[in-house]
């Protein structure tokens, strides 16, 4: 078998297993291809109606491999062995194909699987923990988690921490943090409200809509709403004084859609981690969120950059979103500044440093 020790101090051949592509990750990929002595090779769903990402953007990728609905496991071996990986970076262990192929490659390449689901106690997790002696561990050196509630979970699976790599998750942070500094130099303040994400019951719109309400019976000069995404939940949006659907936003445009609103609003019901609170923060929007964002641990002090509201009450969300407004201007610019401070504990360039160090160190135990 092939050092590799000896491998890891010279080229390093990173494979991205994923499912669907997005735009922070592709940041976090480009910062990775950059850097010295790094090849990388991505296999990857096409792109999604769900989701619907220019394609354009992942085209710089030279060794990379698309699957549609079902993985031909046979196809993406071969590939992976023509390209003969150091590291092995999975997205999550949910594909049966990526589960046998990390099978394989044990003593042969650095195995990581990302997480970004917290610890929550179900019936479900509780049978993870039984089983993942004979599941997970046969095919895992390592996990990549989002945030401390993921490290909770990958801690309770049996990881020690050396074996648990923090900020899988980060936006393209070059893209949004100088929508911040544009920020500082506009004559006028932009007041709106914003909402980003899927319409979808899980994202809490209903709550989002009788907080919005509430929130402009309480004011004389109510900011608008503008709501960005596409689902099921739309009609739910329609009608509603202040409310502006803008659609789906591509991630190009995202960051300058934001300097049109000063306040991000994101009460969800279930939300694993929240990449958006992060965009936002970058971006120097105040941060308005459910307890159930799991970004909110990170990114969110009450009173200092934005509120952390109990989920699903209304009349929680309608106060934090007058009071934000009710702030003079200068306290919003400090909130502004607050959330930009806060948004530099994750980056492109720290998710690639991560990620290497994390597989450099585990290099040496996974040869015995």
């Amino acid at each position: 078998m092939t050092s590799h020790s000896n491998q890891f101090t010279g080229t390093k051949r990173v494979a991205i297993l994923w499912t669907l592509l997005s735009g922070y990750l592709n940041a976090c990929l480009k910062a990775l291809a950059e850097t010295d002595g790094v090849e990388i090779f991505v296999s990857n769903i096409r792109v999604s109606a769900d989701a619907p990402y220019d394609e354009s953007l992942f085209s710089w990728i030279k060794e990379r491999y698309e699957w549609d609905a079902n993985l031909d496991e046979n196809e993406l071996l071969n590939r992976l062995e023509e390209f003969r990986p150091d590291v092995i970076v999975s997205c999550g262990w949910n594909v049966p194909g990526h589960r046998h192929i990390l099978k394989k490659y044990r003593h042969q390449a650095v195995r990581i699987i990302t997480v970004d689901n917290p610890w929550r106690g179900t019936v479900k997790q509780k049978v993870g923990l039984m089983v993942s002696r004979f599941y997970l561990k046969p095919i895992c050196d390592a996990l990549f988690v989002a945030g401390e509630r993921q490290a909770d979970f990958a801690h309770r699976l049996g990881f020690p921490q050396r074996r648990i790599l923090r900020g899988v998750l980060s936006c393209d942070h070059q893209k949004f943090s100088p929508i911040h500094f544009k920020r500082q130099h506009l004559l006028e303040e932009s007041r709106a409200f914003v909402y980003v994400g899927r319409l979808a019951p899980e994202k809490g719109l209903d709550v989002l809509v009788e907080a919005y309400r509430r929130y402009r019976q309480s004011v004389s000069e109510p900011w608008p709403l503008r709501c960005y995404g596409t689902g099921l939940l739309k009609p739910l949006l329609e009608h509603v004084e202040g409310i502006e659907i803008m659609g789906f936003c591509q991630p190009d445009d995202l960051s300058g859609e934001l300097l049109r609103a000063c306040c991000l609003v994101l009460p969800s019901t279930f939300e694993p981690w929240a990449l958006v609170l992060h965009e936002a923060a970058a971006a120097g929007l105040a941060l308005i969120c459910s307890a159930e964002v799991g970004a909110s641990v990170h990114l969110v002090q009450n009173g200092y950059n934005g509120y952390v509201v109990e989920t699903g009450d209304a009349a929680e969300l309608a106060w934090a979103m007058s009071h934000y407004a009710a702030l003079g201007e200068d306290q919003r610019n400090v909130m502004s500044q607050n959330s930009y401070l806060m948004s530099l504990q994750f980056t492109p360039e720290r998710w690639v440093s991560n990620l290497l160090d994390g597989a450099s160190r585990l290099v040496k135990e996974i040869e015995h």
